[in-house]
Formats: C-alpha cells, sequence, structure tokens
C-alpha cells in the first residue's frame, strides 16, 4: 500500500498560485507511485465556480482526494479562527482513521494543526514555511500593528515560527537567504533540518517551442504589436508587493530611446491604477496595454516579450522571496529586469539573464534603462539556467526525498 501524505493548504487548488506552485509538484510525486495524497485546501468561491473541473480533470484516475474547504475573509482573525477548527477536524480523522503518515503544512495557518497532529500522534510534520508570513502581512500593509487586535496577532504567530521551526520534523523555505537568516536564529541544537526549494515551473508548459508562430502572429495583430517592436512585458497581479510606479517610471526612460515600445502588463487586476501613473508621466496611452490571461495562454503571451519586468519592495520578508514569474519567464528564454535584494534573484539573474536595478530614485532608473540598448540575449542561456534550478523535476525530486526521509518504516 501507498504511504499517505496529508497536504494541508490555505491557498486554494483553483488559485493561479495551487496550479502553479501546490499541484505539480503533488502530481509529480504520486507518479513516482510510492505515496497517496490527501489535499485539504480552502478555496475562494470566485475560482472554485470556474476552475474546479479543471482540478477535477487533473486528479481523476490518480490516488489524490481533494477536501475543498470554502475560504471565508469576513470577519478578519475570527474566520481564520473557524478554519483552523475545521482543519483540525479534518486532519485529526486522516491520521486517526486514514493512516496519514505525514502532515505537510504550506504556510503558518496550517502549521498550527500539524504541530497539534505531531504532538497528540505522532504524524511527522513537515513546515513548508515559503516565506516570514507574519512579517510579509505586516509589511505589506494588510496588519496595522497600530491596531491592538492586528499587533496580538502578529505577536502570536512570532512565537509560533519559532516553534514550528523547532519542532518540525523538516523545514522547507524558498531561497538560502531565508535559510541562512533561519540558521542564525540558532532556534533547535544541532542542525535544522532545512531544504531549499525555490518557486518551481513546468518546462513542458512554459516551453517557447511549443509556441504555434501563426498564433504569435495572430496575438501581434491582435495586440497591434510590429514584428520588430520591443515589447516590455509584466507578469501576475499588481497588489501589495509590486513597485508599480517604479515600473511604469522605468517604461517612460525607457521611451527614450525605444518610443515605438509596448509595455505589456498580462494581469487580472484593474487596469486604472496603472493608466492613472501613466497619464501622470505623460505616457502615450496606446502604448499601454493590460490583458487579463488564464494559465494556459501565459507562455504564449510571454514568448511576445523582449524583456520581463518586476520590482519588488525590498522589505526584510522577501529576502525569503522566490516569485514564480522569475521561472515562468526565464522557461520562455526571455530576459529579466528585476530590482535587487529579492531572496536570492541577485545570484540567479546574471548579465547574461537580464538586468538588475537599484530603484532608489529616477536617476538609477534611468541609467538602467540605457543598459537595454548594449544587452543581447540568448534565450538558450536563459531556458538551460532554469532548468538547472527552477524546473518542477527538481522540486518535485525534492519533496521526495523529504517524505522518504521521514517516512514511518
Amino acid at each position: 500500500m501507498r504511504k499517505h501524505v496529508a497536504y494541508l493548504t490555505y491557498d486554494g487548488l483553483t488559485d493561479p498560485l495551487g496550479q502553479s506552485q501546490v499541484l505539480p509538484y503533488i502530481l509529480g510525486v504520486e507518479a513516482m507511485g510510492v505515496y497517496r495524497f490527501t489535499i485539504v485546501s480552502f478555496e475562494k468561491p470566485e475560482n472554485f465556480e470556474k476552475e474546479k473541473g479543471v482540478i477535477q480533470d487533473l486528479i481523476r484516475e490518480r490516488q489524490i482526494r481533494w477536501i475543498p474547504n470554502t475560504y471565508r475573509r469576513n470577519p478578519p482573525i475570527i474566520s481564520t479562527l473557524f478554519d483552523v477548527i475545521r482543519l483540525w477536524k479534518k486532519v485529526r480523522e486522516l491520521v486517526t482513521k486514514d493512516s496519514a503518515e505525514i502532515v505537510h503544512c504550506r504556510s503558518y495557518v496550517t502549521a498550527l494543526v500539524g504541530l497539534q497532529a505531531k504532538k497528540k500522534f505522532g504524524s511527522q510534520f513537515i513546515f513548508d514555511m515559503r516565506g516570514f508570513w507574519a512579517d510579509e502581512r505586516v509589511e505589506g500593509g494588510i496588519w496595522n500593528l497600530k491596531n491592538p487586535a492586528y499587533r496580538l496577532v502578529y505577536d502570536y504567530f512570532k512565537r509560533k515560527e519559532r516553534l514550528f521551526l523547532r519542532e518540525a520534523d523538516h523545514v522547507v523555505t524558498l531561497t538560502f537567504k531565508a535559510r541562512d537568516i533561519i540558521n542564525s536564529w540558532a532556534i533547535k541544537p544541532g542542525d535544522l533540518p532545512v531544504t531549499v526549494i525555490p518557486c518551481c515551473v513546468d518546462m513542458d508548459h512554459f516551453d517557447p517551442e511549443k509556441v504555434d508562430p501563426d498564433h504569435l502572429k495572430e496575438l501581434r495583430e491582435d495586440l497591434r504589436i510590429g514584428p520588430d517592436e520591443f515589447v516590455l512585458t509584466y507578469v501576475g497581479s499588481l497588489g501589495t508587493w509590486y513597485m508599480v510606479e517604479e515600473m511604469v517610471m522605468f517604461f517612460s526612460k525607457m521611451l527614450n530611446s525605444q518610443p515605438l515600445a509596448k509595455f505589456l502588463l498580462l494581469t487580472k487586476d484593474d487596469p486604472e491604477g496603472v493608466l492613472r501613473i501613466a497619464r501622470r508621466l505623460k505616457i502615450p496611452l496606446d502604448s499601454i496595454m493590460v490583458r487579463p490571461v488564464s494559465r494556459s495562454q501565459m507562455p504564449a503571451h510571454i514568448a511576445l516579450s523582449s524583456f520581463s519586468i518586476f520590482f519588488i519592495k525590498p522589505v526584510f520578508s522577501k529576502q525569503a522571496s522566490s516569485p514564480t514569474k522569475m521561472g515562468e519567464i526565464m522557461a520562455m528564454g526571455v530576459p529579466i529586469i528585476a530590482n535587487k535584494g529579492i531572496g536570492d534573484s541577485d545570484n540567479y539573474i546574471s548579465r547574461e539573464m537580464g538586468v538588475m536595478v537599484d530603484v532608489e530614485g529616477p536617476a538609477e532608473i534611468n541609467v538602467s534603462s540605457q543598459r537595454l540598448l548594449a544587452f543581447s540575449a540568448n534565450s538558450n542561456l536563459i531556458r538551460n539556467r532554469c532548468k538547472a534550478v527552477f524546473s518542477l523535476d527538481v522540486g518535485v525530486d525534492a519533496y521526495f526525498s523529504i517524505y522518504n526521509f521521514h517516512s514511518v518504516k
């Protein structure tokens, strides 16, 4: 019989993140024939209705059971508390009645339940922390510490963070920078069992060779992009962490040397914020396009890129950040423009891979935009670097090794 892993995620499988950074790993490990999975997730109703059929098709005839719960935003804090209670009841059943040996907890909320299962039933507790979650909530403006309730919650999770790290049978983090920070805390005598697994990418899905040239031509015609025009793209959501004004400013400086350039933002977010900044900077609005793009359509749209850009707020918690978009862009052989100091990006985006930018002011942004003129992209080199570091196969093998090491014999 296969060994049973209970995989707990507070993100939904029908969220874009669930489809790129949760399910692909599970599908890959399950295909090895050693483990079966029960996934307990919390689904946002709007995404669940649109995407549940996609998820069900992917796991059909696989040894993967999916238990979706409704994610509730309100009332804040209290709704999360009720979600934790619901999750505990389900995990208790999975461990006691269905022999779940390993409880894999993605991020902090689910780790509350994984730690309890370990203490009560002796199951293996994998703390897949991703990043410094409590600090992300504060630095992203989600938790205002001037509010006593949020201050209480923040302090609670910072205490729990240390407990999770000390008690976990294994810790997974996204960056080597985060691993070094955790080790500097000296939480656990001896070596803390930490594996670094960055956000990986399905190289088969994001493959420039699979993009139909005729479809690419149609996209260019639809978007009114000439065959030789410079295209700067942005991929993903625009909220919380992303320095939208600085990215639009970079594009405005770029127009000085590339007056026919286009800025194509591939996002489902409201475009008004971007357009408002463009108007203020006196950027022609016909040079900026915002398009909602599904995961299946993303490779072809990224293939339009001359460069792809992302600037992220350089705060403490982002030292643990591995942007999903980075692997997807590199898999398509597209060079990246990014700001310094975000996770391990400085090590991955070398001079051959793209341009690293100081975003401290307009002068630095202007100098960096001029560097594009001298850049010569090597798509094969970029894709090969991605394969070595961010390939989904690398991530699947790493998770399989962790499960094997901690399986109850």
